[in-house]
Parts: structure tokens; sequence; C-alpha cells
């Protein structure tokens, strides 16, 4: 999931096919912002989404007639599926639906994988193998996202120095903040904002 609002770079070192479908509406920014906040912008489906997908794709790819209401029920059908598949895949842990809270609650704090574990009464390698199962991310880069989601908002809605920014999200330091932003985003969170704004 992709704001195509902001810049955005993507790349793979092998060779892939992608299929992207740009959609806009009154409620489109709403549910961006809930499924990319409560699943990271890379969310995992079945076959079911997939050709659900697929079936909107080919209807504009092909230039079919449809209905804008006809269109509009597949993309929310589309976009609740996708809610209900990743939720279930997390909620149906509720060790890992409690750390994930525990996360968004406390990502400022220097919190470490050590102390999430303690709070949900597990050793941390355990936890970490629990957590990877059910949410395909390491609960360290989890946190990670959380953190640089966060730091994204501050960067876009407010004019907080980047040292101020890295130390509300819980960043060890400015220069740790910045490498891992530069990381992920591909450039830097002074570049970032300055290309928003």
């Amino acid at each position: 999931m992709i704001d195509c609002f902001h810049p955005h770079t993507y790349y793979t070192n092998d060779s892939f096919e992608a299929y992207w479908i740009h959609i806009n509406g009154s409620n489109t920014k709403a549910l961006f912002t809930e499924l990319t906040g409560r699943f990271g912008n890379i969310i995992r489906f079945d076959n079911e989404i997939e050709m659900q997908i697929k079936d909107i794709y080919e209807l504009i790819k092909n230039n079919e007639s449809i209905s804008e209401s006809n269109m509009s029920s597949k993309i929310y059908r589309l976009i609740i599926s996708l809610f209900n598949t990743n939720e279930n895949k997390i909620c149906s842990n509720t060790v890992v639906q409690t750390a994930i809270h525990y996360m968004n609650q406390n990502y400022q704090s220097r919190l470490t994988i050590e102390q999430i574990a303690k709070y949900i009464n597990m050793s941390a390698s355990q936890f970490s193998r629990q957590f990877k199962k059910q949410t395909g991310k390491s609960p360290y880069d989890y946190l990670l996202g959380i953190r640089l989601t966060k730091a994204k908002d501050l960067l876009k809605n407010t004019s907080l120095p980047i040292s101020e920014i890295s130390y509300q999200t819980g960043f060890a330091n400015e220069c740790n903040f910045i490498y891992f932003f530069k990381k992920q985003e591909g450039i830097s969170p002074l570049k970032f904002r300055n290309i928003l704004f």
C-alpha cells in the first residue's frame, strides 16, 4: 500500500511483475491510514483477495463499461477483505495483539524486545518466534516500522527539528534515526520534509 500523494520509490534485485491500482475517493485516505497503521505498508493476502485485485485491474485495463457504484462496491469489498484477512491473522493470537498494542503505546521510550516479552510473560526468543510467525516481521522490525510511520507523520505535520523527532519517536539518537529513515525511504528525513512542502 503506497500513498501516491507522497514521493516514493521501490525496486527489487530480481525481475518481478507488478499490478497496481490507484484508488481515490472521499474515504480513501482514512481507509489507507487505518490499514497501514494496523498492518504496515506490506499487506499479506490470500488467493481470494488476489483474484479481487485482478478482477478490478482487468476491468480498468480493458476499459470495460461498469457503473461507478459497481466499481465502488468491488473496491470496498477488496478493502474489507484486506482488513478481515490481516485482522484475523493478528487477532488469532492475543499475545501478539497485546504486544502490538504495547508497542504502539510505548514506541517513544527505549523499548527493547526483552521488555515487550516480559510484559506478555514470555521469553524473548519464544516471543520473537511467535510474533514473526503471526505477522511475518520480527518484533524489532515491527517496532521500527511504527517509529518510522510516526516520524513521517511528524515530518509532514510539524516543524519540529529532526533531533526532536528522533527523540519523540524512540530512536537512540539523531544519526540512528537518519540511518534507518534513509534505509527505508531512500531519502533523508530533511529531504522527505522538503519534498512534501
